[in-house]
């Protein structure tokens, strides 16, 4: 979660036109508090002066000094942000605390996300709870959302879906997108509501017509499948698009397999290969699997064995069944990479554990070429690396999407 930007954690965004700045430099010379923050604010933003981080710091400085919530919250955000300071999480979360205690909302929640990242401060979700819950009840619906995440994933309170539905509604309904794409999570997934497709499409198009990447990505997938709405996989491939193009991953993996087998789209394997690296390079293992096997075959990029192995190694490593079944195959074969029956084995044993099918009796063709040695080595191999996969998957936090 990240912090309010500068122009919503302020009071002080009055249209130029109406402000008198001389005027109220002059009374900020004077002493006023609300002058100072106010000259401060104008100077972060360049609103009427020349746009100035440390004059705005000056002024900001000396109101919070005398006790202005709206210049200690913009002092948070300066020192979180870097603007005119030294980045300091330690002095945002100092700033927004001062601001919070004296009821500023926005400072409130902001000090809720740095608990709840342990930004700053020591990590406690329940004083992040508290904080988000301060914000809310004043409707601040960033707050809102917050709480609803936390009561969704009981994080500082005890999960209660309902809960969670409640808070992400409120904060919905003033048009947040993120809270309006939690929400139509809720409705898909059917927690703390009845399960319903059309009132999940409802909010995630009102989320992706704001640009909201998950929204637009959640709306695609319901488009592909013809959940709450007639199947479309034109409709589909353009909000796969939309969200491919502002970054999410999901969405540009999604796009790739729409490319790849012209489903929506035009099929085209170097625009399938384009958006599979895409999402790769973000980590994304059904991704990194997918551009080996392009990488493999040849299709769309140029074909290269070792490359494929690579992105496969990638996947792998993440815990895809496919990715490393095929990687024990090329091991056992050595294909892209040195033959080692140890490592082909080990990899093949993890796949077979995950449920991927051994259509071809890989493991016996392997187990018939290794010494006892040698395969003693690969089962120990792979009990180290399955247990690997099992803590990392009981410590992962997983997100509120909808899986493409």
């Amino acid at each position: 979660m990240d912090s309010q930007s500068v122009s919503e954690i302020s009071a002080l965004g009055r249209d130029e036109n109406s402000t008198d700045v001389a005027l109220t430099m002059s009374f900020a010379a004077e002493g006023d508090p609300g002058s100072q923050a106010m000259i401060g604010y104008l100077y972060l933003v360049g609103q009427g002066v020349e746009q100035d981080d440390l004059e705005a710091e000056r002024w900001l400085w000396r109101a919070a000094m005398q006790g202005s919530a709206d210049a200690a919250a913009n002092l948070g955000w300066m020192h979180e942000n870097g603007r005119g300071v030294e980045r300091d999480d330690g002095e945002a979360a100092k700033w927004y605390r001062q601001a919070a205690e004296l009821g500023a909302a926005e400072a409130q929640t902001n000090l809720g996300w740095m608990y709840e990242g342990g930004r700053g401060v020591s990590q406690n979700d329940a004083e992040a709870v508290k904080w988000f819950r301060c914000a809310a009840t004043q409707c601040d619906a960033h707050a809102q959302n917050a709480l609803g995440f936390m009561y969704e994933n009981g994080r500082g309170v005890p999960q209660d879906f309902v809960e969670a539905e409640k808070w992400y509604r409120l904060a919905a309904e003033q048009g947040l997108a993120d809270a309006q794409n939690n929400l139509g999570t809720m409705y898909e997934d059917g927690r703390g509501v009845d399960q319903d497709s059309f009132e999940a499409i409802d909010w995630f198009r009102r989320a992706a017509e704001q640009g909201d990447a998950l929204a637009e990505n959640n709306l695609a997938v319901m488009h592909a499948a013809g959940r709450g709405t007639p199947q479309d996989f034109n409709e589909a491939a353009k909000w796969y698009r939309r969200a491919a193009e502002r970054g999410q991953a999901s969405a540009q993996y999604s796009l790739g397999l729409m490319c790849r087998h012209g489903c929506g789209v035009t099929q085209d394997d170097v625009d399938a290969a384009h958006w599979y690296r895409r999402a790769a390079e973000q980590g994304y293992c059904q991704a990194q699997t997918a551009l080996g096997l392009m990488h493999w075959h040849g299709r769309g990029v140029a074909q290269d064995h070792a490359e494929a192995v690579l992105w496969f190694q990638s996947a792998a490593a993440q815990g895809d069944p496919h990715a490393q079944n095929i990687l024990g195959l090329m091991y056992g074969v050595g294909k892209g990479v040195k033959r080692d029956y140890v490592v082909a084995y080990m990899w093949a044993t993890i796949s077979r554990l995950q449920g991927e099918e051994d259509g071809l009796g890989w493991r016996r063709l392997l187990a018939g070429r290794m010494t006892l040695t040698q395969l003693s080595e690969a089962k120990r191999l792979a009990q180290i690396e399955w247990a690997r996969k099992q803590l990392h998957s009981a410590s992962a936090m997983h997100g509120d999407q909808i899986p493409a």
